[in-house]
């Protein structure tokens, strides 16, 4: 009976643990989409990178149906979604890394939704840096309640 106790206590305490890892709103980030993006999304949705001292211009675009998806994605990119529960937002910036990004924090306070990334740091003089260029990922994640979204990277 006792190792019943202990099992289930272990069970429940593994359980809480996993739920507890990952982000808010169980997001998951896509880094380095732009092969998977329309081109003609791409096209419209330039960004100047010739000076990474401005890098205010940002592409965020929330997607909620198949039918925005099919504008934004290329026919043959999958992600599955359920668009009752989830939604997804594409974001493009300015980056000077070739390294990989990742999502590093998410929060949702007064209705503004932050999206905070940064890179992958390599080994010093490796060659991560690079002339800056547009860079395309997005987050799948849990429907929220909002009013803006604000992309912070680097």
């Amino acid at each position: 009976m006792r190792f019943l106790t202990k099992l289930t206590t272990l069970l429940v305490f593994s359980a809480t643990l996993a739920s507890c890892s990952g982000h808010k709103y169980n997001a998951q980030m896509f880094d380095d989409i732009e092969q998977s993006i329309n081109i003609d999304f791409i096209e419209n949705n330039k960004i100047n990178t010739s000076s990474i001292k401005d890098r205010s211009k940002q592409v965020i675009q929330p997607v909620y149906s198949d039918e925005q998806f099919e504008i934004v994605f290329k026919s043959d990119y999958k992600i599955d979604l359920d668009y009752n529960k989830q939604f997804l937002i594409v974001f493009s910036f300015t980056s000077i890394y070739k390294n990989g990004h990742y999502l590093k924090e998410i929060s949702l306070n007064n209705g503004e939704l932050v999206i905070t990334c940064d890179f992958k740091e390599g080994a010093f003089n490796t060659g991560y840096a690079c002339e800056p260029y547009q860079r395309w990922c997005s987050i799948k994640m849990d429907l929220v309640d909002y009013n803006e979204i604000t992309f912070k990277g680097e």
